[in-house]
Order: C-alpha cells, then sequence, then structure tokens
C-alpha cells in the first residue's frame, strides 16, 4: 500500500469513525465509509483487505458493549448460508470488481425491499427457511465482495422487528465470527500486509471513538428512528454499490 495523501488520510479518519459508529449504533453507518475507503487506498479490492482489521477491532467494541441482548437463535438459522456464500464470495473476488460491486448493491436493494414487505405482512417475527437461506448467502457473499453485508443483515433482523438493543448486538455477534473468518480469505488473496496494517494503527483510536459516540446514541434514539435510521443508511449504501 503506498504512503497515503492528506485528503486520504482524511477520508480514512472518516472511514474509521464511521465504522465505530455503526458497530455500536447505527447499523449501516459503516458500509458508506467503503467509497471513502477506496478513495484512500486507490483499489476497491485494497480497500477491502485495508477495512478488515478496523471492522474486527469495531465488532469486539460492539461485542462488549451488547453481547447480553443478542438473539443467538436467528443467528445459528443463518450461518450455515453465511458460510456458503463467502465460498462463493472468496471465489467472486478473483472476478471484474464493477460487475461485483454493482451485483452486491442490486441484492441489497432487494433484500431491503423484501424485508419491509415481509415485516408488514407479518406478526410472528418468523422468516421462512427459504428466505433465512437466500438472506444468508446474500450476507455471506456481500461481506466477502465488498465489506457490504451489514445492510442485507440489517434487512433481515428488520424483518424480525428486534428492539434496537437486540438488533445491534445480534449484528455485533455476527460481524465478529463472519469478520475473523474472512481473514485468511484476504490473506490468500494478498489483501492484508504491512502497509495497511499499519495505515490501520494510525486509525484504530478513531474508530474506538465513534465506538463510544455510536453506543451512547443508541440508547437515546427512541425505537422508530433507529428502524427508519437502519433502512434509510441501508439503501443509500446500497445506492453507492451502484455507482
Amino acid at each position: 500500500m503506498p504512503e497515503p495523501g492528506l485528503s486520504q488520510k482524511i477520508a480514512g479518519a472518516a472511514c474509521a469513525l464511521l465504522i465505530g459508529l455503526a458497530k455500536t449504533g447505527l447499523p449501516s453507518a459503516g458500509t458508506l465509509a467503503v467509497p471513502l475507503a477506496v478513495y484512500a487506498v486507490g483499489d476497491a479490492r485494497r480497500a477491502a483487505g485495508w477495512l478488515l482489521p478496523l471492522l474486527c477491532a469495531g465488532d469486539v467494541l460492539a461485542v462488549a458493549s451488547w453481547w447480553r441482548y443478542a438473539d443467538f437463535r436467528k443467528l445459528l438459522q443463518l450461518t450455515p448460508w453465511v458460510v456458503g456464500g463467502m465460498l462463493l464470495g472468496g471465489w467472486a473476488l478473483a472476478g471484474r470488481e464493477t460487475l461485483v460491486r454493482r451485483l452486491v448493491g442490486v441484492l441489497v436493494l432487494v433484500s431491503i425491499a423484501w424485508s419491509v414487505l415481509d415485516r408488514a405482512r407479518k406478526s410472528s417475527g418468523r422468516t421462512s427457511g427459504a428466505l433465512t437461506s437466500a438472506y444468508g448467502l446474500a450476507a455471506g457473499f456481500a461481506t466477502t465482495v465488498a465489506n457490504a453485508g451489514g445492510p442485507i443483515l440489517n434487512a433481515y433482523l428488520y424483518s424480525h422487528a428486534l428492539p434496537t438493543s437486540g438488533f445491534i448486538a445480534t449484528q455485533a455477534w455476527f460481524f465478529f465470527f463472519v469478520n475473523a473468518m474472512k481473514v485468511p480469505i484476504y490473506l490468500l488473496h494478498d489483501l492484508i500486509d504491512g502497509g495497511t496494517l499499519g495505515f490501520d494503527a494510525w486509525l484504530l483510536p478513531l474508530t474506538l471513538l465513534g465506538g463510544v459516540a455510536g453506543r451512547a446514541v443508541a440508547r437515546r434514539l427512541p425505537q422508530r428512528i433507529f428502524d427508519s435510521l437502519v433502512l434509510a443508511l441501508s439503501t443509500i449504501a446500497a445506492v453507492t454499490l451502484l455507482l
């Protein structure tokens, strides 16, 4: 990774803050960091590798803050499908970046639209096995190729009408394990090296600061506003992936 200039360092700092904020308070805000990361690093695949250590650090903070409120049943239902999606994503990393990124954007938009419809028409809080597998495959694929699994997982959790604490905690545990599983995939593709880790070390305090701020924000947001922000930020993230 080449030495970043001043504007790239500023973009990187914004990414780090957004990641911390997203992990502990505003899900999907972190995906807005992806375009900034590409600018900071200069390459979409390298950006994915650069972001991963910061994402892992944010995951640790999020789990430490919210761990007790997670819905592990919903996580277990997704797990085998997420692993399958990650294997597909690992294979797709060798493909054309623009095509893969736009495919992820489409998957995110479809997931959001379906989650809204699904939540509106049901009261049991359950999702069919077929839909669970679709959410899991899409989330695993998107998180591997573009660090964009958050909006798809958010759509899945939104369809279950989880309270804010349960929503954030379940997402925190999900990405704690998923991002750890991505590390060997990224190492295999040479997406993490000494240069990216050095840049991450400089930005880590900002991720932690964003995490503290995110927790404070989440504890004060009314449920309806939280749900609306999740949908809005997820949709914006999808549009950025399509551009």
